[in-house]
């Protein structure tokens, strides 16, 4: 894996693009970082809660990113940012499926 990673286009030293092949792994590393968020953890309280649900609340508020190319991460998915167009509307009612 960590081959396929080298071999693609660098934006900047360490940045590279993100497309939906990676999506998994990225979404992993927001999951992680956002574990101890006071808000996310009121809404999901319990860790199975958060690591069942989470993963389908940042799919559905930024999984977009990986489709429209603008998703990036850095060597060994250490760091993670998904940017959505202007014109990006979460799925209507997205925070009530969770």
């Amino acid at each position: 894996m960590a081959e396929n990673l080298i071999k693609q286009i660098e934006i900047k030293p360490n940045v590279f693009n993100a497309g939906p092949e990676h999506s998994d792994q990225a979404l992993r590393t927001i999951l992680l970082a956002f574990s101890a968020d006071p808000q996310l953890r009121w809404l999901w309280p319990l860790a199975e809660e958060y690591l069942k649900y989470g993963l389908q609340f940042f799919d559905a508020f930024g999984g977009n990113a990986f489709d429209n190319k603008s998703a990036f991460f850095t060597r060994q998915f250490s760091g993670v940012a998904l940017w959505c167009p202007r014109e990006f509307k979460p799925m209507k009612n997205a925070f009530w499926l969770f």
